[in-house]
């Protein structure tokens, strides 16, 4: 199997389950240069092509932004800090797929 072919965000978002959700995170991991670069790995090749970029942008937003709250206290992360990137980027990974859809795009 191959990549999945190119997907509308709405109907593949309504698609997916609880399973489906955890398998989307389970892998999913980000690493943190010291630069607050963010590199994140692991979106599934089940995911549509041209989602796994808009995906990796909800996760990498939400790392930066706990990167930036944590290097005010400590400018090198510890262990956990990095535990923690990680954590916090599958949870809006999570929460952006399950979430409903017209909280992503509103009708003008």
């Amino acid at each position: 199997d191959g990549p999945a072919a190119e997907a509308n965000w709405s109907t593949w978002q309504e698609s997916l389950d609880d399973e489906a959700l955890d398998s989307l995170v389970k892998d999913l991991h980000v690493s943190v240069a010291p630069d607050g670069s963010v590199t994140v790995s692991g979106i599934p090749d089940w995911v549509p092509v041209n989602l796994r970029n808009h995906l990796a942008k909800v996760a990498s937003e939400a790392v930066i932004k706990q990167w930036q709250r944590t290097v005010r206290q400590r400018p090198t992360p510890s262990r956990d800090d990095r535990r923690l990137f990680t954590k916090v980027a599958r949870d809006a990974v999570r929460g952006y797929a399950s979430g409903p859809t017209s909280r992503h795009r509103q009708a003008a």
